[in-house]
């Protein structure tokens, strides 16, 4: 009994973190209209132009954390952390899922093409 309610526990607060990163960081919303139909064909830019710029953002805010500033910093780096390693996932990503989902249509549009045809 005590194993289900720590293993119950544990699952609902990853729901809750889950659904608050969800609702209060600007690019999960980005990377859930990247996943559309409409998006998808800007996963790979977005994700090369934004990559950098978070990696730059984790560093400059690392150097900051070296030299000694307050631990305050660890918020922007590991938000830069979060968000290189998303986009670099969604650059890494978003090509294949085009791919497969221009596959998907037209093996679809095949299939349906050839149950309309006259049996012989």
């Amino acid at each position: 009994m005590l194993v289900y309610v720590v293993i119950r526990f544990w699952i609902g607060l990853g729901l809750r973190v889950y659904a608050f990163f969800q609702a209060w960081m600007p690019t999960n919303h980005v990377v859930r209209w990247i996943h559309t139909d409409r998006g998808l064909k800007w996963g790979l830019p977005i994700g090369v132009a934004l990559t950098p710029l978070y990696y730059l953002a984790m560093t400059w805010s690392g150097e900051h954390l070296d030299a000694g500033a307050t631990n305050w910093w660890w918020v922007p780096t590991l938000w830069g952390v979060m968000n290189t390693i998303k986009f670099a996932h969604v650059a890494i990503r978003s090509p294949f899922i085009w791919l497969y989902r221009i596959v998907r249509r037209r093996t679809a549009r095949w299939i349906e093409a050839y149950q309309r045809w006259p049996a012989q």
